[in-house]
């Protein structure tokens, strides 16, 4: 969410090219920084080891691009695939009840 915010500030300030939209994307900037910082070290109180846990899993700002799957996951992936694959035509996983769809 603040990484988006950053974002769009650093958009405006190529936009306008405006010193005042620059200062603006700085100040927000650093009131970010410190709010996360804060925030976490409250979240740490809170929840502990297991919010540690969580921090070193997931990236502070920019996320990490999507790793491949192992072996397993694709040959799950593809029972999975051939399962609902019947004759040439994808079976419908959601039935629903027309009757009470319309309602």
């Amino acid at each position: 969410m603040y990484a988006g915010e950053v974002t769009v500030w650093a958009g405006w300030a190529l936009f306008y090219a405006s010193p005042a939209v620059w200062a603006g994307l700085a100040v927000v900037s650093a009131a970010f920084a410190t709010l996360v910082r804060w925030e976490e070290r409250w979240l740490l109180e809170r929840f502990g080891e297991d919010y540690r846990a969580y921090l070193a899993d997931v990236p502070r700002w920019v996320p990490r691009a999507p790793s491949r799957p192992r072996p397993a996951d694709r040959r799950r992936f593809r029972a999975d695939r051939d399962r609902n694959h019947q004759g040439g035509r994808w079976r419908k996983s959601i039935t629903v009840d027309h009757d009470l769809a319309c309602r």
